[in-house]
Protein backbone atom coordinates (compact mmCIF):
# COMPACT_ATOMS: atom_id res chain seq x y z
CA UNK A 1 0.00 0.00 0.00
CA UNK A 2 1.31 3.64 -0.77
CA UNK A 3 2.19 5.68 2.31
CA UNK A 4 0.48 8.88 2.91
CA UNK A 5 3.43 10.77 2.30
CA UNK A 6 3.75 9.42 -1.06
CA UNK A 7 -0.08 9.81 -1.88
CA UNK A 8 0.07 13.34 -0.75
CA UNK A 9 3.38 13.61 -2.60
CA UNK A 10 1.88 12.59 -6.01
CA UNK A 11 -1.29 14.77 -5.65
CA UNK A 12 0.91 17.82 -5.60
CA UNK A 13 2.20 16.24 -9.55
CA UNK A 14 1.05 18.37 -12.06
CA UNK A 15 0.12 16.37 -14.99
CA UNK A 16 3.08 17.11 -17.28
CA UNK A 17 5.51 16.46 -14.17
CA UNK A 18 3.57 13.32 -13.50
CA UNK A 19 4.04 12.20 -17.07
CA UNK A 20 8.49 13.28 -16.57
CA UNK A 21 8.45 11.47 -13.84
CA UNK A 22 6.94 8.54 -14.71
CA UNK A 23 9.22 8.15 -18.39
CA UNK A 24 12.29 9.13 -16.15
CA UNK A 25 11.51 5.97 -14.08
CA UNK A 26 10.66 3.83 -17.33
CA UNK A 27 13.56 4.55 -19.20
CA UNK A 28 15.81 3.57 -16.45
CA UNK A 29 14.70 0.07 -16.89
CA UNK A 30 16.92 0.06 -20.55
CA UNK A 31 20.59 0.15 -20.81
CA UNK A 32 21.47 4.09 -21.45
CA UNK A 33 21.96 3.03 -25.11
CA UNK A 34 18.16 2.54 -25.58
CA UNK A 35 16.79 4.64 -22.94
CA UNK A 36 16.05 7.56 -26.12
CA UNK A 37 14.08 5.16 -28.15
CA UNK A 38 12.33 3.42 -25.01
CA UNK A 39 10.88 7.24 -24.28
CA UNK A 40 9.37 7.45 -27.60
CA UNK A 41 7.59 4.01 -27.15
CA UNK A 42 6.81 5.17 -23.97
CA UNK A 43 4.88 8.29 -25.00
CA UNK A 44 3.60 6.49 -28.51
CA UNK A 45 1.94 4.15 -25.99
CA UNK A 46 0.48 6.66 -23.81
CA UNK A 47 -0.57 8.52 -26.94
CA UNK A 48 -2.52 5.72 -28.42
CA UNK A 49 -4.24 5.16 -25.02
CA UNK A 50 -5.96 8.37 -25.10
CA UNK A 51 -8.17 9.67 -27.46
CA UNK A 52 -6.91 12.47 -29.49
CA UNK A 53 -9.42 15.60 -28.48
CA UNK A 54 -12.14 16.52 -30.79
CA UNK A 55 -11.68 20.29 -31.86
CA UNK A 56 -14.93 19.97 -34.63
CA UNK A 57 -11.94 19.77 -36.73
CA UNK A 58 -12.73 17.51 -40.12
CA UNK A 59 -12.30 16.81 -43.44
CA UNK A 60 -15.39 16.55 -45.71
CA UNK A 61 -16.28 16.13 -49.41
CA UNK A 62 -17.16 18.60 -51.17
CA UNK A 63 -21.02 17.82 -51.21
CA UNK A 64 -21.55 16.98 -46.96
CA UNK A 65 -18.85 20.26 -46.72
CA UNK A 66 -21.69 22.51 -48.63
CA UNK A 67 -24.34 20.62 -46.69
CA UNK A 68 -22.63 20.99 -43.07
CA UNK A 69 -22.30 25.06 -43.98
CA UNK A 70 -26.06 25.46 -44.86
CA UNK A 71 -27.67 28.23 -46.16
CA UNK A 72 -26.63 31.84 -46.03
CA UNK A 73 -28.16 34.30 -43.14
CA UNK A 74 -30.38 36.87 -44.31
CA UNK A 75 -28.47 39.70 -44.98
CA UNK A 76 -29.16 42.91 -42.82
CA UNK A 77 -28.95 45.17 -45.79
CA UNK A 78 -28.77 43.24 -49.12
CA UNK A 79 -26.29 44.53 -51.08
CA UNK A 80 -24.79 46.76 -48.23
CA UNK A 81 -24.22 44.56 -45.25
CA UNK A 82 -24.43 41.18 -43.96
CA UNK A 83 -25.00 39.42 -40.61
CA UNK A 84 -22.00 38.23 -38.28
CA UNK A 85 -19.70 40.09 -39.93
CA UNK A 86 -16.91 42.65 -39.14
CA UNK A 87 -17.06 45.85 -40.67
CA UNK A 88 -14.71 48.96 -40.33
CA UNK A 89 -15.97 52.23 -40.28
CA UNK A 90 -12.47 54.73 -40.74
CA UNK A 91 -11.63 58.21 -41.28
CA UNK A 92 -9.50 61.18 -40.84
CA UNK A 93 -10.47 62.96 -37.19
CA UNK A 94 -13.88 65.16 -37.12
CA UNK A 95 -14.85 63.08 -40.50
CA UNK A 96 -18.47 62.29 -39.18
CA UNK A 97 -17.52 58.81 -38.67
CA UNK A 98 -19.85 58.47 -35.34
CA UNK A 99 -22.58 60.18 -37.06
CA UNK A 100 -22.26 57.90 -40.20
CA UNK A 101 -22.16 54.75 -37.25
CA UNK A 102 -25.00 56.23 -35.65
CA UNK A 103 -27.01 56.78 -38.86
CA UNK A 104 -26.71 53.02 -40.01
CA UNK A 105 -27.59 51.61 -35.97
CA UNK A 106 -31.00 53.88 -36.23
CA UNK A 107 -32.23 52.52 -39.51
CA UNK A 108 -31.36 49.56 -38.39
CA UNK A 109 -33.67 49.84 -35.18
CA UNK A 110 -36.52 51.24 -37.18
CA UNK A 111 -36.32 49.04 -40.08
CA UNK A 112 -36.38 51.99 -42.65
CA UNK A 113 -33.89 52.02 -45.51
CA UNK A 114 -29.87 52.07 -44.51
CA UNK A 115 -29.07 55.88 -45.66
CA UNK A 116 -32.22 55.76 -47.50
CA UNK A 117 -30.88 53.61 -50.25
CA UNK A 118 -30.32 49.51 -48.60
CA UNK A 119 -33.55 47.87 -48.12
CA UNK A 120 -33.35 46.30 -44.44
CA UNK A 121 -34.29 42.34 -44.60
CA UNK A 122 -33.47 42.09 -40.84
CA UNK A 123 -34.84 44.67 -38.60
CA UNK A 124 -33.47 44.67 -34.57
CA UNK A 125 -31.57 45.27 -31.32
CA UNK A 126 -28.47 47.26 -31.87
CA UNK A 127 -26.04 48.14 -29.39
CA UNK A 128 -23.70 51.44 -29.17
CA UNK A 129 -20.66 51.29 -27.24
CA UNK A 130 -19.69 55.10 -27.30
CA UNK A 131 -16.37 55.23 -25.44
CA UNK A 132 -14.48 58.16 -26.63
CA UNK A 133 -17.25 60.91 -26.94
CA UNK A 134 -19.01 63.08 -23.82
CA UNK A 135 -22.19 61.08 -23.17
CA UNK A 136 -23.78 64.71 -23.06
CA UNK A 137 -22.76 65.08 -26.53
CA UNK A 138 -23.76 61.37 -28.04
CA UNK A 139 -27.23 62.63 -26.22
CA UNK A 140 -27.39 65.81 -28.06
CA UNK A 141 -26.87 63.68 -31.52
CA UNK A 142 -29.65 61.08 -30.59
CA UNK A 143 -32.49 64.41 -29.71
CA UNK A 144 -30.86 65.81 -32.90
CA UNK A 145 -31.98 62.76 -34.69
CA UNK A 146 -35.37 62.26 -32.63
CA UNK A 147 -34.55 59.14 -31.55
CA UNK A 148 -35.63 59.80 -27.82
CA UNK A 149 -39.03 58.78 -26.53
CA UNK A 150 -39.85 56.30 -29.36
CA UNK A 151 -39.40 53.05 -27.13
CA UNK A 152 -36.70 52.03 -29.97
CA UNK A 153 -34.46 48.77 -29.43
CA UNK A 154 -31.60 50.91 -29.18
CA UNK A 155 -28.85 50.65 -26.11
CA UNK A 156 -25.99 52.56 -25.36
CA UNK A 157 -22.88 51.94 -23.04
CA UNK A 158 -20.70 54.86 -22.96
CA UNK A 159 -17.68 53.35 -20.22
CA UNK A 160 -14.94 52.45 -21.57
CA UNK A 161 -13.92 48.75 -21.79
CA UNK A 162 -11.00 46.74 -22.84
CA UNK A 163 -12.16 44.24 -25.63
CA UNK A 164 -8.70 43.53 -26.55
CA UNK A 165 -9.03 40.54 -23.82
CA UNK A 166 -11.36 38.04 -23.56
CA UNK A 167 -11.86 39.31 -19.87
CA UNK A 168 -13.38 42.35 -21.56
CA UNK A 169 -15.22 40.34 -23.93
CA UNK A 170 -17.32 38.23 -21.25
CA UNK A 171 -18.05 41.06 -19.49
CA UNK A 172 -19.92 42.55 -22.72
CA UNK A 173 -21.74 39.24 -23.20
CA UNK A 174 -23.15 39.38 -19.89
CA UNK A 175 -24.35 42.95 -20.64
CA UNK A 176 -25.94 41.70 -24.08
CA UNK A 177 -27.47 38.41 -22.69
CA UNK A 178 -29.31 41.07 -20.38
CA UNK A 179 -30.76 42.54 -23.25
CA UNK A 180 -34.66 41.84 -24.08
CA UNK A 181 -33.97 40.55 -27.54
CA UNK A 182 -30.10 39.68 -29.22
CA UNK A 183 -28.61 42.38 -30.60
CA UNK A 184 -28.03 42.23 -34.68
CA UNK A 185 -25.59 44.90 -34.36
CA UNK A 186 -23.21 46.37 -32.37
CA UNK A 187 -21.31 49.75 -33.21
CA UNK A 188 -17.63 49.90 -31.00
CA UNK A 189 -16.97 53.68 -30.79
CA UNK A 190 -13.58 53.83 -31.07
CA UNK A 191 -11.26 50.99 -31.58
CA UNK A 192 -8.48 53.03 -30.24
CA UNK A 193 -10.21 53.37 -27.21
CA UNK A 194 -11.65 49.66 -26.76
CA UNK A 195 -8.76 47.44 -28.00
CA UNK A 196 -5.93 48.29 -26.04
CA UNK A 197 -3.48 48.21 -28.20
CA UNK A 198 -0.30 50.00 -26.94
CA UNK A 199 1.95 49.69 -31.02
CA UNK A 200 -0.28 49.94 -33.67
CA UNK A 201 2.26 49.33 -36.39
CA UNK A 202 2.82 46.05 -34.60
CA UNK A 203 0.86 43.03 -36.82
CA UNK A 204 1.14 40.26 -34.05
CA UNK A 205 -0.30 42.52 -31.31
CA UNK A 206 -2.98 44.06 -33.70
CA UNK A 207 -4.21 40.40 -35.10
CA UNK A 208 -4.34 39.29 -31.31
CA UNK A 209 -6.46 41.72 -30.15
CA UNK A 210 -8.80 42.40 -33.16
CA UNK A 211 -9.40 38.70 -33.47
CA UNK A 212 -11.96 39.00 -29.88
CA UNK A 213 -14.09 41.27 -31.62
CA UNK A 214 -13.71 39.18 -35.01
CA UNK A 215 -14.93 36.10 -32.51
CA UNK A 216 -17.25 37.98 -30.99
CA UNK A 217 -18.82 38.59 -34.49
CA UNK A 218 -19.02 35.41 -36.14
CA UNK A 219 -20.60 34.09 -32.57
CA UNK A 220 -23.28 37.16 -31.96
CA UNK A 221 -23.75 39.43 -34.99
CA UNK A 222 -22.67 41.87 -36.83
CA UNK A 223 -20.14 44.21 -35.69
CA UNK A 224 -18.79 47.67 -36.70
CA UNK A 225 -15.58 49.06 -35.49
CA UNK A 226 -15.09 52.43 -35.71
CA UNK A 227 -10.94 53.51 -36.51
CA UNK A 228 -8.73 55.55 -38.54
CA UNK A 229 -7.31 56.84 -41.87
CA UNK A 230 -3.57 57.74 -42.14
CA UNK A 231 -2.64 61.11 -42.47
CA UNK A 232 -1.24 60.23 -46.03
CA UNK A 233 -3.20 59.64 -48.30
CA UNK A 234 -3.65 55.99 -49.92
CA UNK A 235 -5.92 53.55 -51.80
CA UNK A 236 -8.85 51.67 -50.39
CA UNK A 237 -7.61 49.99 -47.67
CA UNK A 238 -4.10 51.22 -47.39
CA UNK A 239 -5.97 54.48 -45.94
CA UNK A 240 -6.65 53.11 -42.36
CA UNK A 241 -4.54 53.97 -39.84
CA UNK A 242 -1.99 51.07 -38.33
CA UNK A 243 -0.91 48.04 -39.46
CA UNK A 244 -1.82 45.99 -42.35
CA UNK A 245 -3.31 43.50 -40.26
CA UNK A 246 -5.97 45.61 -39.08
CA UNK A 247 -7.56 45.22 -42.66
CA UNK A 248 -6.77 41.92 -43.31
CA UNK A 249 -8.57 40.61 -39.99
CA UNK A 250 -11.66 42.25 -40.33
CA UNK A 251 -14.57 41.43 -43.42
CA UNK A 252 -14.45 44.95 -45.26
CA UNK A 253 -14.55 48.30 -44.42
CA UNK A 254 -16.86 51.80 -45.10
CA UNK A 255 -13.97 54.77 -45.61
CA UNK A 256 -15.20 58.28 -45.41
CA UNK A 257 -12.62 60.03 -48.38
CA UNK A 258 -13.66 63.57 -48.35
CA UNK A 259 -16.13 65.77 -46.37
CA UNK A 260 -17.49 69.13 -48.04
CA UNK A 261 -19.94 71.71 -46.48
CA UNK A 262 -22.89 72.80 -49.15
CA UNK A 263 -24.06 76.21 -49.53
CA UNK A 264 -27.08 75.37 -47.35
CA UNK A 265 -24.86 74.52 -44.52
CA UNK A 266 -25.31 70.82 -45.09
CA UNK A 267 -22.28 68.32 -45.11
CA UNK A 268 -21.54 66.14 -47.84
CA UNK A 269 -19.39 63.16 -47.52
CA UNK A 270 -17.78 61.19 -50.23
CA UNK A 271 -17.66 57.05 -48.99
CA UNK A 272 -15.91 54.18 -50.53
CA UNK A 273 -17.16 50.66 -49.29
CA UNK A 274 -15.61 47.19 -49.86
CA UNK A 275 -16.52 43.99 -48.48
CA UNK A 276 -15.38 40.33 -48.83
CA UNK A 277 -19.62 39.42 -50.29
CA UNK A 278 -19.59 42.85 -52.35
CA UNK A 279 -18.62 44.46 -54.89
CA UNK A 280 -16.35 47.38 -54.23
CA UNK A 281 -18.92 51.09 -54.55
CA UNK A 282 -18.44 54.69 -54.35
CA UNK A 283 -21.31 56.75 -53.19
CA UNK A 284 -21.76 60.30 -51.44
CA UNK A 285 -23.74 60.86 -48.73
CA UNK A 286 -25.70 64.24 -47.88
CA UNK A 287 -25.96 65.24 -43.76
CA UNK A 288 -28.54 67.34 -42.30
CA UNK A 289 -27.20 69.54 -40.11
CA UNK A 290 -29.22 70.20 -38.04
CA UNK A 291 -30.89 66.51 -37.87
CA UNK A 292 -27.66 64.77 -38.33
CA UNK A 293 -29.96 62.39 -40.81
CA UNK A 294 -28.14 61.18 -43.89
CA UNK A 295 -28.91 60.27 -46.72
CA UNK A 296 -27.16 58.54 -50.27
CA UNK A 297 -26.98 61.14 -52.88
CA UNK A 298 -30.22 60.76 -55.84
CA UNK A 299 -27.83 59.87 -59.57
CA UNK A 300 -28.75 63.31 -60.59
CA UNK A 301 -27.29 64.95 -56.85
CA UNK A 302 -24.42 62.40 -57.60
CA UNK A 303 -22.93 63.83 -60.68
CA UNK A 304 -23.62 67.61 -59.72
CA UNK A 305 -21.89 67.16 -56.22
CA UNK A 306 -19.18 64.86 -58.31
CA UNK A 307 -18.73 68.26 -61.12
CA UNK A 308 -18.78 70.75 -57.62
CA UNK A 309 -15.98 68.19 -55.88
CA UNK A 310 -14.09 68.79 -59.43
CA UNK A 311 -14.53 72.17 -59.74
CA UNK A 312 -13.57 72.81 -56.38
CA UNK A 313 -10.11 70.68 -56.80
CA UNK A 314 -9.84 72.97 -60.25
CA UNK A 315 -9.81 76.02 -58.13
CA UNK A 316 -7.55 74.95 -55.50
CA UNK A 317 -4.66 74.09 -58.61
CA UNK A 318 -5.43 77.46 -59.71
CA UNK A 319 -4.90 79.26 -56.35
CA UNK A 320 -1.82 77.01 -56.45
CA UNK A 321 -0.69 78.59 -59.84
CA UNK A 322 -1.00 82.24 -58.81
CA UNK A 323 0.31 81.89 -55.64
CA UNK A 324 3.79 80.65 -57.63
CA UNK A 325 3.56 83.59 -60.14
CA UNK A 326 3.20 85.75 -57.12
CA UNK A 327 6.14 84.30 -55.23
CA UNK A 328 8.16 83.94 -58.56
CA UNK A 329 7.52 86.64 -61.04
CA UNK A 330 6.97 85.79 -64.95
CA UNK A 331 7.44 82.40 -65.63
CA UNK A 332 7.14 80.32 -68.63
CA UNK A 333 5.08 76.76 -68.37
CA UNK A 334 8.34 74.89 -67.88
CA UNK A 335 9.54 76.96 -64.60
CA UNK A 336 6.07 76.25 -63.63
CA UNK A 337 5.94 72.58 -63.18
CA UNK A 338 9.20 72.33 -61.89
CA UNK A 339 8.00 74.62 -59.07
CA UNK A 340 4.77 72.82 -58.36
CA UNK A 341 6.47 69.29 -58.88
CA UNK A 342 4.04 68.42 -61.72
CA UNK A 343 4.39 66.92 -65.30
CA UNK A 344 4.46 69.41 -68.33
CA UNK A 345 1.24 69.03 -69.90
CA UNK A 346 -0.73 69.66 -66.90
CA UNK A 347 0.97 72.58 -65.54
CA UNK A 348 0.24 73.54 -69.68
CA UNK A 349 -3.59 72.90 -68.97
CA UNK A 350 -3.62 75.14 -66.13
CA UNK A 351 -2.50 78.06 -67.64
CA UNK A 352 -3.98 77.67 -70.96
CA UNK A 353 -7.61 77.25 -68.97
CA UNK A 354 -6.13 80.97 -66.23
CA UNK A 355 -5.20 82.63 -69.38
CA UNK A 356 -9.02 82.31 -70.54
CA UNK A 357 -10.03 83.30 -67.38
CA UNK A 358 -7.76 86.32 -67.68
CA UNK A 359 -5.84 85.37 -64.79
CA UNK A 360 -2.69 84.96 -66.75
CA UNK A 361 -1.54 86.84 -70.00
CA UNK A 362 1.74 86.21 -71.93
CA UNK A 363 4.44 88.51 -71.54
CA UNK A 364 5.32 88.90 -74.93
CA UNK A 365 8.90 87.28 -73.88
CA UNK A 366 9.95 84.06 -73.94
CA UNK A 367 13.19 82.45 -72.10
CA UNK A 368 14.49 79.26 -73.11
CA UNK A 369 14.93 76.47 -70.39
CA UNK A 370 18.32 75.44 -70.10
CA UNK A 371 20.27 74.68 -73.27
CA UNK A 372 17.59 72.88 -74.53
CA UNK A 373 14.64 73.36 -77.40
CA UNK A 374 13.25 76.67 -78.20
CA UNK A 375 12.34 79.54 -76.00
CA UNK A 376 9.13 79.64 -74.61
CA UNK A 377 7.07 82.32 -73.35
CA UNK A 378 6.69 83.95 -70.61
CA UNK A 379 3.46 84.17 -68.56
CA UNK A 380 2.41 86.84 -65.67
CA UNK A 381 -0.30 87.51 -63.54
CA UNK A 382 -2.63 89.91 -65.20
CA UNK A 383 -4.86 92.19 -62.57
CA UNK A 384 -7.68 89.91 -62.12
CA UNK A 385 -5.36 87.63 -60.80
CA UNK A 386 -3.47 89.58 -58.51
CA UNK A 387 -7.40 90.66 -57.22
CA UNK A 388 -7.96 87.10 -57.27
CA UNK A 389 -5.13 86.45 -54.38
CA UNK A 390 -6.40 89.59 -52.68
CA UNK A 391 -9.60 88.11 -52.42
CA UNK A 392 -7.68 84.81 -51.01
CA UNK A 393 -5.36 86.73 -48.65
CA UNK A 394 -2.63 85.06 -49.86
CA UNK A 395 -1.20 87.35 -51.69
CA UNK A 396 3.01 88.10 -51.07
CA UNK A 397 2.84 84.76 -48.76
CA UNK A 398 5.24 81.73 -48.96
CA UNK A 399 5.01 79.02 -51.16
CA UNK A 400 6.05 76.11 -49.14
CA UNK A 401 4.20 73.19 -48.80
CA UNK A 402 1.57 73.79 -51.72
CA UNK A 403 1.47 70.55 -53.33
CA UNK A 404 -1.03 69.00 -50.62
CA UNK A 405 -4.50 69.65 -52.27
CA UNK A 406 -6.26 66.30 -53.33
CA UNK A 407 -6.90 65.92 -57.50
CA UNK A 408 -9.38 64.30 -59.46
CA UNK A 409 -8.20 60.98 -60.88
CA UNK A 410 -7.39 62.87 -64.15
CA UNK A 411 -4.95 65.12 -62.07
CA UNK A 412 -3.48 63.15 -60.51
CA UNK A 413 -2.41 61.03 -63.84
CA UNK A 414 -0.60 64.43 -64.44
CA UNK A 415 0.67 65.10 -61.22
CA UNK A 416 3.28 62.73 -60.16
CA UNK A 417 7.23 63.85 -61.52
CA UNK A 418 8.21 67.09 -63.32
CA UNK A 419 8.83 65.49 -66.69
CA UNK A 420 9.47 67.13 -70.15
CA UNK A 421 6.62 67.18 -72.59
CA UNK A 422 7.03 64.98 -75.53
CA UNK A 423 5.33 67.54 -78.05
CA UNK A 424 6.95 70.68 -79.62
CA UNK A 425 7.26 73.40 -78.12
CA UNK A 426 5.71 75.65 -80.43
CA UNK A 427 2.02 73.69 -80.21
CA UNK A 428 2.26 75.37 -76.44
CA UNK A 429 2.60 79.13 -78.18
Amino acid sequence: MPTDAFLAEFKELSPNNFLNLTLAQFAEMFPPEMREVSADLFISGIQALVPSKDDGVQLLQIDDFAESVGDPPPAIAKGFLSQKDLILISAKPKMCKSFLAMQILDDIARGRKILGKWEIEQQGAVVYLGMEDNPQEIKRRMMARGMIGHDLPFYAITGKMNLGNQEGIKKLKVMLDKLPEPPITICIDTARVALGIEDWNNPAEVTKKILNVLELARERCLVLLIAHNRKADGDGGDKISGSNAMQSNVDGYLIVDSKRTLSNGNVVLDLEMETRSEVAQKFSVEMDTETNIMHVLSEEAQKQANADKRSAERKSWYLKVAKVFDANGDMTVIGLSDALGIKYDFAYQLVAEMAEMDDLAKTGKKERNGDKGRPSPLYTLTERGINYLLEKEVIGNSIQQINDSPQTPEEAAFYDTPAESTKAEDEYE
